[in-house]
């Protein structure tokens, strides 16, 4: 079903993972990495669940699920 074997999957997604948080960062620090371009203003990171909700009506409550569902599993609160 996939073109990439299970045992490279992994570590083939946890690297374009990675590479696009790298990408990010540069970008949100306003030192953006060749190739990508810099942003005019950082307020267009801003999110919340208001913004979520205005424009993803259809998937911002399974989204948000999705993220209280991974808070729980990784239950740092706990740790601290």
């Amino acid at each position: 079903m996939f073109s990439v074997p299970l045992p490279a999957a992994l570590n083939y997604t946890d690297a374009a993972m990675n590479i696009s948080a790298a990408n990010a960062a540069s970008v949100a620090r306003g030192n953006p990495l060749p190739g990508l371009e810099p942003l005019k203003d950082t307020d267009e990171l801003a999110i919340s669940t208001d913004t979520l909700g205005e424009n993803y009506p259809l998937w911002s409550s399974s989204l948000l699920n999705l993220i209280q569902t991974c808070e729980k599993r990784i239950d740092f609160r706990n740790k601290q």
